[in-house]
Order: structure tokens, then sequence, then C-alpha cells
């Protein structure tokens, strides 16, 4: 079987002409974790390869661990690890300039992984149930996801050493420092067609924050995820290391990396359904709120899936540690803004900066889903002396996820159980740990 579809002939004919302008394009996929991964073709052999040939990877590569090790009972090793295709998505292409040269230019396109036997999607491609999702809200309810995630990251030197140490928030000597290469990042990202927003230093040793603009539909995952692959390239070519880790080190002053995903619902007719009046919600904002805190506690493990992501939810903290909902305060999981009809929004605090965007949208959605399903009705704001505690044990939380049937039908009973399976190396060999060692940053730092 080839990768090449005759029903998206002419999606593939705009491909190959796209591709001429470039030296190599990149097939790149999300691996479980929201690693990015890829295949490299020659423009010359984009053509050849996808229309007649095709290729294949192994069916563990996207279940391999941080450091690239095998977990436990692997993911289709009982079948002996046969190949799957990586499939270019319609739509996706675009310039890659953190992967040129002086002498070279590479693009990129995004792929889903499909079955060898028959073309069908995998049913534990993270962005495919994701679309899947999406295409499920607009076909039950007529509505469309409207998002952001915004990923801090912490910037060390080649000896894992910051560039400025302290919460030197918004600091324009701090920005400084690294601007050449911010620069450059900001310059890749607005040729990618995902610009950057806004830019600013954070509360922590070398820890920033850049924001994106809001995309409807999985591409504000899509953004996410390349904007994060991106980022770490840039700075590699200047002599930095970037990581998007909960928790990049113990040392004094080092800041947790949050990944919050910012989102509202769209109507058929473009208008905010979230808004209703400067003091009130509207019935579906309220329904789908009630859905995502009702599922709380299964979420937790897709916006905090590693023992590393954890720690950043152990007080004092920004990141929530309680369920509930309130207007404007940050140690609330869904913060509330409400400033007018076009900017009437959730700010989902739950996520890491290493978690899959991915997974964390599809959550959201299937949560949200089912509060509007049942028209849930939205609980009183944050009780901050009665509200339930979220875990900060990761095989707790990936327990919790496992037992909740909405999302188990949502994410699929296959993708939950690879992810145990992957996510189990992980709690055997730093869960015991009360702070982040030299080990378990340099087992993270390279993927995340």
């Amino acid at each position: 079987m080839a990768l090449y579809d005759p029903v998206s002939e002419q999606s593939n004919h705009e491909l190959f002409d796209e591709c001429s302008q470039y030296d190599y394009l990149r097939i790149t996929f999300s691996d479980i974790h929201g690693g990015c991964r890829s295949k490299i073709i020659p423009t010359e052999s984009v053509k050849r390869v996808l229309k007649s040939e095709g290729f294949g990877i192994c069916t563990i590569t996207p279940y391999l661990s941080f450091d690239g090790s095998f977990p436990p009972n692997c993911p289709y090793g009982d079948e002996g690890f046969p190949d799957i295709f990586v499939v270019p998505e319609s739509g996706t292409f675009h310039p890659a300039p953190w992967g040129d040269r002086e002498d070279l230019k590479v693009a990129q396109v995004l792929g889903s992984s499909r079955a060898k036997s028959d073309g069908s999607y995998m049913e534990t491609d993270t962005r495919h149930i994701a679309q899947k999702l999406c295409q499920q809200l607009k076909s039950e309810f007529d509505l469309e996801i409207y998002s952001a995630f915004e990923m801090e990251f912490a910037v060390m030197d080649s000896e894992g050493n910051f560039p400025w140490i302290g919460t030197d928030m918004y600091s324009n000597l701090s920005n400084h420092q690294i601007m050449p290469t911010l620069h450059k990042l900001v310059k890749a990202m607005n040729t990618s067609g995902y610009p950057i927003r806004t830019i600013n230093t954070e509360y922590g040793n070398g820890q920033m924050e850049l924001t994106l603009f809001p995309e409807v539909g999985v591409k504000s995952a899509d953004a996410a995820f390349i904007y994060r692959s991106a980022a770490k390239e840039v700075f590699l070519k200047d002599g930095w290391s970037v990581t998007f880790m909960g928790k990049p080190s113990s040392q004094r002053g080092t800041g947790t990396n949050s990944g919050h995903f910012n989102f509202s619902l769209l109507r058929s007719d473009g208008k905010n359904a979230f808004w209703q009046d400067k003091d009130t919600l509207s019935p579906t904002a309220q329904s789908f709120m009630a859905g995502v805190l009702e599922h709380a506690h299964g979420l937790q493990a897709l916006g905090n899936p590693t023992v590393n992501c954890m720690r950043r939810n152990h007080p004092p903290t920004f990141a929530p540690t309680m369920v509930g909902w309130a207007r404007e305060a940050r140690d609330s999981l869904i913060r509330v803004k409400m400033d007018g009809p076009n900017s009437t929004y959730f700010e989902y605090r739950n996520p890491s900066g290493g978690c899959n965007p991915y997974l964390v949208l599809a959550g959201i959605l299937a949560a949200g889903m089912d509060g509007l399903r049942k028209k849930a009705r939205l609980p009183a704001p944050l009780d901050r002396e009665k509200a339930e505690k979220m875990s900060t044990d990761l095989g707790e939380s990936i327990g919790k996820l496992e037992s909740d049937a909405v999302l188990v039908e949502a994410l699929g009973s296959k993708l939950l159980e690879n992810f145990r399976i992957v996510k189990q190396l992980e709690i055997n060999k730093f869960g015991s740990q009360d702070e982040v060692t030299e080990e378990e940053r340099k087992f993270y730092s390279k993927l995340v």
C-alpha cells in the first residue's frame, strides 16, 4: 500500500508543488507524550515516496520513553512491532525555518499514523483523536472550539545554567539577554503561519512565556506542538537549550512551566457562545464548564502526564491544586475571563508545559460535551475551604482517568492502555523521589 490517497489527489498535488521551493520535507507527527518526531524526505523524492512507495515507522516509535528506552510490556511487542504508515494531513504544510541551514531550506507537514493493512487511522493517534472530537462538537452541537495554549519554558546554557536567577517577571533586562534568539524564533513562527502574539519573562530562573493567537479546532494544538519544537531548535542553534518540563530544577527560584489552555466556543454565526452579558455566562458556557469540572480528576493525568509535570502542583504554587472555578483567580482550576462578547473565555490552568496538547484538547472537548449533553448545572465558585483537592501522584491520576467512563469512551481504551504502560516506566524511575535530580532533568529535557 502506498501513502498516496486517490481521494486526496488534489491536496497531494498541492503538496508536491509546495515542496518545490525547499530542499527537504519533514513529515512530523506527535508521539504519545506530545514529542515531535519525523521522517525527512529530500524534495526530489517526495512525489515518488508518497505516490508509489510509501514509508513506514515501527509501531513502538510513538511509545518510546523520553530517553529512547522501551517501556516494559511494550505496546505491540506481542505482534513483533509491525510497521505503521505516517500520512501527511491535508492543509498542514508550512515552512520550518528553524530547520534551515545556510545552504538548505526545510518545510514540514503534519502526519497521522495509519494502519498498514487498510490505511485507517490508528486508534491511538493523538492528533486524530482530538480532530475527531472537534468534528463531533460541530456535528452534535453546531459549535467550534476557539482556543490557544500559552506554554512556558526555561532557558539554560550548555552547562545547565540559567541566564538569569530570580523571579524577574516582565523584565526588559532579562529579555535583553536572549532577545536575538527570541527574535529568530518570532520570525520563524511568523514564517510558519503560527505567529507569536506576546513575549515576557516569567516567575522563575530563566523562565519565558510566549503566547500564540487562538485558532479554530485542532489547529490550536497544532500551533502549540509546532511552537514547542521550533523553540527548542532555534535556541539550540544559538548555544542555548530550552525545556518545557513542569519543574526543570529544584534549584531555589526555579519556576514551574505551565501550559494553560484558553478557550471559548463559537456558534455557526462566528459569535462567542460563552457570552451572555457582562455579569453572566451563557447556559452553554455554564454546562460546558460544569462538565470539565465533573471530569477534573480524570483530566489531571492528561494535563500533567509525567512525574515531573506533577511536581508543579505542590503548594505554594500558581498551579491549581483544587477543583473549582472563579473569575480572575489564579488558584482556581478554571479562571473565567469576562471582558466583553469577544473576550469571554476560560483559562484552564491545569496543563503543564510538558503536556501533549492534542490530549489536553481532546480531554476538554470530551468532558465539556458531556456537560452540554446533560445540561449540567455549574456549581458555585471556588470555596477554598471545601474544594476537592487535585491529586499530585501520576499513578493515582492515571487510575482516575481509566475509571472515567466518558473519557475512556472518547479517547479510546487502547490509547489509555498504552498510556498506562508507557507512564509506568517513569513512575518506577522517579515516582518515589521528592526533588528533581540531575538524572530526572536529563531524562525529560531533551524531548520536553
